[in-house]
């Protein structure tokens, strides 16, 4: 998800348009969803960038409460992903 800028002209076959506050919940669902199609149609490679961490980390420092909640978030949704998977 997020890679919806061309290179060479092109954007990958699947794609999820990036936005900053997009909903994190959002991007595990549509990577299931994409690794559930028929094999034909099925991505070989997916990759997806969650800001949260990243940004909580800039706005309140790495030792910020803040930046540990969304570390336990993020944890989370990527714990969801992989039983998910």
């Amino acid at each position: 998800p997020e890679s919806d800028a061309r290179f060479n002209g092109m954007t990958p076959d699947y794609y999820f348009h990036y936005s900053k506050q997009g909903d994190y919940q959002d991007r595990i669902d549509q990577i299931v969803q994409w690794l559930s199609l028929p094999q034909a149609q099925r991505p070989r490679f997916v990759a997806s960038y969650f800001s949260l961490v990243d940004s909580m980390g800039h706005e309140f420092g790495p030792d910020a409460v803040q930046t540990r909640d969304a570390v336990h978030k993020l944890d989370a949704l990527v714990g969801q992903l992989r039983t998910r998977l």
